[in-house]
């Protein structure tokens, strides 16, 4: 299993409506992941920044991304 493992939450796009951001975090710290970062447009190149900079600056080796994929917005 990686080592460092980042957890990234988007909580835009009606994830956050939809479900309990707070809990996910909880979820994510119980299984010991090194960074969790909550972001509200992952799906966006300041969202897909943020990973890619604590991906470097953590040295992260897995990361779980929970988002919409942006499919919808490029259109």
């Amino acid at each position: 299993m990686a080592e460092k493992r980042g957890c990234f939450i988007c909580s835009g796009c009606g994830i956050g409506e939809a479900v309990e951001i707070d809990k996910l975090v909880e979820a994510a710290e119980e299984q010991q992941a090194n960074v969790v970062n909550v972001h509200p447009a992952l799906c966006q190149q300041e969202g897909l920044d943020l990973i890619q900079a604590d991906i470097e600056a953590e040295g992260l080796e897995a990361v779980c991304v929970a988002a919409c994929s942006g499919r919808d917005q490029a259109q």
